[in-house]
């Protein structure tokens, strides 16, 4: 395996959080705009829950990216020596830009077309990302893994404020045209940070001592593995959660722009819980972390269920936002663990491997909880999402047992 600290880096410093978190918000944005903003939108002029249930599938990009991923990292680190991270983070950002104006000139009219579009960006998104969290995780010190991902989880969650409620927000005042365009001028402000990244040549290794990246050696590495079962089984719930948390507001009562208040007011909620994780992340092992992380999330996710049985709108709300801020904590915790599992001879693979089986969890959960929820109602998807929740919390520790992969111990 490669040594972490041969590694060049940007530093731990201002320079490398501020391109870390452009990264992240720009990758959020477009992902809340597809999960959380369209399906809203939608659900607000009465489209049913299994017809909204189609926009998710925008999202497959992102589930299925890990598929490309070892051709983008050994185009990302080529034999040469010479990283690559920059020139594709800016191709795939300005791809976004374009994407997104061509979207605001085509109009809602089209459903079909919209969601193209999407999908379209969304694959420009997934792409870059594989850049991204691989230079992530190799800039990324042991000691600051905590740090790093409780910037990337701040700026998805500033993300999340722009693709979710402030699009909801603009649409009133500036209509689908103008809130498209101002999305897609601040997709191309966050490309302005990536011109920072300094991407000093890497030592060259013979190629028969540095395999080049690939799917093998992914599926060949027990922490691979094991952080895969992790997301699967912790993140079920929460996703859940997220994907009926916008049209329950909306059947609830509240007007797309009030839900777009209340996402923003859980976003800035979810930035204390990111940086109080960070803090905890330097005096708790990355295993104790996400055990405390757990435990919050289940019980954030009783506490909106019960919401849900009750019906009442400013208990749903109190709910919704108290759970944003368990489970940015829970987010940070899970990163922070799943750095440590990735190869830094691959980051790129392995990271995305992690963050495809989380697109699919959520891909999954859009689709089935819209399906179950326009069957049963919102208390069978909320308290499925309980359940989930609650049993991921008792598989935890057999998940994690006598684990001392890249010596994170317990």
């Amino acid at each position: 395996m490669t040594d972490v600290s041969a590694l060049p880096r940007v530093g731990n410093g201002a320079p490398l959080l501020l391109i870390i978190g452009s990264i992240a918000i720009g990758q959020s944005l477009l992902g809340a705009l597809t999960f959380q903003g369209v399906p809203t939108l939608m659900r607000s002029v009465g489209i049913p829950l299994d017809v909204i249930v189609l926009s998710y599938l925008a999202m497959l990009p992102w589930a299925l990216k890990f598929l490309w991923s070892p051709l983008i990292e050994r185009l990302r680190l080529p034999t040469t020596g010479n990283q690559r991270s920059r020139p594709i983070l800016l191709a795939g950002q300005s791809a976004i830009v374009a994407i997104l104006a061509l979207l605001a000139l085509t109009g809602p009219s089209v459903p079909t077309v919209v969601i193209s579009l999407l999908a379209v960006a969304a694959l420009a998104s997934a792409t870059m990302d594989i850049a991204g969290d691989g230079f992530a995780v190799e800039q990324a010190a042991p000691d600051r893994r905590s740090h790093v991902a409780a910037v990337q989880i701040g700026g998805s969650y500033l993300g999340m404020v722009a693709g979710s409620g402030g699009l909801l927000l603009a649409m009133p005042v500036l209509g689908w045209t103008g809130s498209l365009f101002l999305i897609a001028a601040v997709v191309a402000v966050l490309a302005l940070p990536l011109f920072l990244i300094d991407e000093t040549p890497r030592p060259v290794s013979p190629v028969a001592t540095q395999p080049k990246p690939s799917l093998a050696q992914a599926f060949g590495s027990r922490g691979v593995r094991l952080g895969l079962a992790i997301v699967l089984a912790l993140q079920t719930g929460p996703r859940l959660a997220q994907a009926l948390a916008g049209p329950r507001m909306v059947d609830l009562g509240l007007n797309p722009t009030q839900v777009g208040f209340v996402m923003i007011a859980g976003s800035a909620l979810a930035l204390p819980g990111t940086v109080l994780a960070g803090r905890l992340g330097t005096r708790l092992s990355p295993v104790r972390l996400l055990r405390l992380a757990v435990a919050l999330q289940s019980a954030a996710l009783v506490l909106l269920a019960t919401s849900t049985f009750a019906v009442s709108l400013d208990s749903f709300v109190a709910g919704v936002l108290l759970f944003s801020l368990c489970n940015a904590f829970g987010f940070v915790a899970l990163y922070a663990l799943l750095m440590g599992w990735a190869s830094p001879a691959q980051a790129g693979v392995d990271f995305t491997m992690f963050q495809s089986a989380d697109a699919c969890v959520a891909l999954l959960c859009g689709v089935g909880g819209g399906l179950l929820t326009a069957r049963f109602g919102y208390e069978a998807g909320f308290g499925f999402a309980v359940v989930a929740s609650l049993a991921a919390l008792s598989v935890l520790p057999l998940l994690v047992r006598n684990t001392a992969i890249d010596g994170q111990s317990q």
